[in-house]
């Protein structure tokens, strides 16, 4: 693996990145409580979407009509994106995953996945470690997958 300049990186606001964590890990445990696996879906369906077409997340959207209310402050880091976007899309698709079980009768372990993904985000908020993350570079060390532009 070649070391990146900080040019190659990009700017990444960490905290929005957090606010959509701090979204989807709220949502899923509201679809939770009330039975509804349609928002579990909904919200499985944006992340893997938002990560599929980064120019229309949702996610973003969000967190410019909330950044004002909520008083928030961006926090820029250098990063690379696709690791973000994979563990946006991987918290996607097992959020759909558990929502199919659920729809289809298969409720503990399809809440089960759709908590484990709410739990992920509250890791990453509270302590900073992404899974997802974690993940993706483990994938590309083992060149699972390659560097994407």
């Amino acid at each position: 693996m070649t070391t990146q300049t900080p040019a190659e990186l990009g700017s990444l606001d960490i905290t929005a990145i957090k606010f959509g964590q701090a979204m989807t890990a709220t949502s899923l445990a509201i679809a939770f409580v009330l039975d509804q696996w349609p928002l579990a879906a909904a919200i499985g369906s944006l992340n893997l979407f938002g990560s599929l077409a980064p120019r229309l997340n949702v996610m973003p959207r969000l967190y410019a009509l909330a950044t004002p209310i909520l008083r928030l402050r961006r926090r820029l880091i250098v990063d690379e994106p696709q690791p973000h976007r994979f563990a946006q899309g991987f918290s996607g698709t097992v959020t759909l995953a558990g929502s199919a079980l659920v729809a289809f009768g298969a409720t503990v372990i399809g809440w089960s996945l759709a908590l484990l993904v709410s739990a992920l985000a509250i890791l990453n908020i509270t302590v900073g470690f992404c899974a997802g993350c974690f993940t993706y570079l483990q994938l590309r060390r083992a060149g699972i997958l390659g560097r994407a532009g």
